[in-house]
């Protein structure tokens, strides 16, 4: 996400194959203009998390060229330390992505669900109160931001784990 950083693991095993999905982690660069629209949809929707609309209808709008220095510009926005190299928002963010992918996802990406938006956007909940087996109601969970003075409830309707949004209180 932004300038088109991507992660590709790979692992070489004793006979010399390489393996994708673990291993050392390796940083190469790649171009919006690169990109499918596929790609370019998911990575828009994950900056309209963090930008303001006309933001992202600028970056959605941008040729392929201009695309990476519109999301270069988002990121220095919100830099807390723009005379540093380190974007320590971006990489807060980016943080609670990898988390929300790899602990709310299921049918769909972790970063696409209810718990993983409100994860990304707070951060890890205060408190949380789990109720897996009311026979009175379905499964629910309870997330407290007491900082937020906030309560999200997701509901786990279908019994599949894929907890939506319910209330905020």
């Amino acid at each position: 996400i932004s300038g088109g950083e991507r992660d590709f693991r790979a692992r070489l095993d004793v006979d010399g194959k390489a393996e994708a999905g673990s291993g050392t982690r390796i940083r190469f660069k790649a171009s919006y203009s690169h990109m499918s629209e596929d790609d370019i949809k998911s990575e828009l929707f994950l900056l309209s998390m963090v930008g303001i609309r006309k933001e992202i209808k600028a970056i959605e709008n941008a040729e392929p060229e201009e695309r990476d220095s519109l999301v270069a510009m988002l990121w220095k926005k919100r830099d807390p330390t723009p005379d540093t190299e380190r974007n320590e928002f971006k990489e807060e963010f980016l943080r609670r992505v990898e988390y929300a992918n790899e602990n709310f996802s299921g049918l769909r990406p972790g970063y696409r669900t209810d718990m993983g938006r409100v994860y990304i956007e707070y951060g890890p909940p205060d408190e949380i109160e789990r109720h897996p087996f009311d026979p009175e109601t379905y499964a629910y969970v309870k997330w407290y931001y007491y900082t937020h003075h906030s309560t999200y409830t997701f509901v786990d309707k279908l019994g599949d784990g894929d907890y939506v949004l319910w209330s905020v209180d």
